[in-house]
């Protein structure tokens, strides 16, 4: 792995970008500010034509952080809880299904879309998984990319903070009150980078998500690697999230002067 200069500075460019519009988000009382306004700050940034990037590496291990992350939630009361969770997948699995006909509908009848390339555009998923298929299947590679990234980035902004406006805060939490020791979180993030690299071997999407996610709960539900992971990686994480959603909107300006979107 090699840094060049203009890499450096191109990820320096688009960390300042992230970092003032969570500040900015933060300031106005925004939910999740670190991912919601770093997401809209660099998508913004990429369109005026800002040298917007987040490297693999980057990416790679702020996935191995969420995920470590995400399972140290899972204990033995989450375990307990999951005899409620067969109906909330069923209503997730309609819910999917009735969305992803609705908005394949929409960009046929108003967006110029034909059917298999809306299809995939209203496809809920891993964006590089989706666009892979796409690729395989000679479709519009282009077009689907830029409806997916449309909808990670709605989904990112709107999702924090229509749940803030419908539902009151419980407090409630299912992660650890102390942090991790240094010791148990280097056994987490070497154990799910050996894990995410198997699984992405198996070509499994957010390989090192999910190896995050399956190390971190075994280490909690056996208590060998107890705590959370600290605030600060945690929040970090967010905002390189938040910038890498940011990112896919980078040169969108030449797409549209390319190829309007809207059939008229």
């Amino acid at each position: 792995m090699t840094f060049e200069r203009k890499d450096l500075f191109n990820l320096s460019i688009t960390l300042a970008i992230a970092g003032a519009g969570a500040s900015l988000f933060s300031l106005l009382g925004f939910p999740a500010a670190p991912l919601t306004g770093s997401a809209l700050a660099v998508s913004i940034g990429g369109m005026l034509g800002a040298p917007v990037t987040v490297p693999l590496w980057l990416r790679t291990l702020c996935f191995i952080v969420l995920g470590t992350g995400i399972g140290s939630g899972v204990t033995s009361a989450v375990i307990d809880a999951a005899v409620t969770w067969p109906a909330s997948f069923l209503a997730l699995g309609i819910s999917l299904i009735l969305s992803m006909l609705l908005s394949r509908v929409v960009l046929v009848r108003f967006f110029g879309f034909d059917a298999y390339n809306a299809s995939l555009a209203s496809s809920p998923g891993h964006l590089s998984y989706i666009l892979s298929m796409a690729a395989d299947a000679k479709a519009d590679v282009t077009r689907i990319g830029l409806a997916q990234s449309t909808r990670v980035l709605f989904l990112t902004i709107c999702v924090p903070l229509f749940i803030t406006l419908l539902f009151e805060e419980t407090g409630v939490s299912f992660l650890p009150a102390q942090n991790i020791t240094p010791l148990s979180a280097i056994y987490l993030l070497l154990g799910a980078a050996v894990v995410g690299t198997i699984f992405l071997k198996m070509k499994l999407p957010a390989a090192y998500l999910l190896g995050g996610m399956l190390v971190s709960s075994l280490g909690h539900l056996t208590e060998f690697t107890p705590g959370k992971m600290p605030d600060w990686a945690t929040l970090s994480s967010f905002l390189v999230m938040g910038a890498l959603i940011g990112t896919r909107f980078k040169g969108i300006s030449q797409t549209f002067s390319q190829r309007p979107l809207v059939r008229v």
